[in-house]
């Protein structure tokens, strides 16, 4: 079962979850377990494609115009399938930045890295972060990143250098956590989908 309430997103997961099993993301992260900088290209690139970033941006910006819970479906199939890269992050800030100027940015492509401490998230292949300064948030340019391996070989963290960057209006610490946080519940219950998959079929054969 998705995580869906209608035919129209059961449907929807169903057709993501079989184009991201086509990515191979599990060989992909498999080959790249101790490689710091990987960037996950391919997987971004075909992500770009296929518009799952920008399902949550408006339409006006070249967006799919989608509602959060279109947003949680598609991310939750792709996490089934270990889609990896900058995925998350990015839609987050497809939610958050929809009617700033940089929303055409995200529409062409542009992977967006989260600083919600002192370390970003989803640094692999992310051309721009999203950081705080004082009491605003600002998205610039990463001009230099020393990402590293986490728990989740998937995506990477690290410490990031921004260039000049463009303050968001009304964008608040608890505003971006609460997206975050609200993105990375509907990630996590794609993969505890498959890990209760992946046992249940175990335990069959045992």
């Amino acid at each position: 079962m998705s995580i869906g309430i209608s035919d129209e997103h059961a449907e929807l997961a169903r057709s993501i979850r079989e184009w991201a099993a086509s990515l191979g993301g599990r060989d992909a992260v498999r080959e790249a377990d101790s490689d710091t900088a990987a960037p996950f290209a391919d997987a971004w690139k075909a992500c770009v494609e296929m518009g799952v970033a920008t399902i949550g941006l408006p339409e006006a910006a070249g967006g799919g115009g989608g509602s959060v819970l279109d947003v949680a479906v598609a991310l939750e199939a792709c996490a089934h399938e270990l889609v990896p890269g900058p995925l998350l992050s990015t839609a987050v800030a497809a939610s958050l930045l929809g009617e700033t100027d940089f929303a055409s940015e995200l529409a062409d492509g542009a992977a967006v890295a989260i600083a919600l401490s002192h370390l970003a998230g989803d640094l692999a292949g992310a051309s721009h972060v999203l950081v705080q300064d004082g009491d605003t948030w600002e998205i610039a340019p990463i001009s230099s990143a020393k990402p590293a391996l986490g728990v989740d070989l998937s995506r990477r963290y690290g410490a990031v250098t921004a260039g000049d960057g463009v303050v968001v209006p009304g964008l608040t610490t608890e505003l971006v956590r609460r997206t975050y946080v609200t993105h990375a519940a509907a990630e996590a219950a794609g993969i505890a989908r498959w890990c209760l998959e992946t046992a249940v079929d175990y335990a069959k054969v045992r």
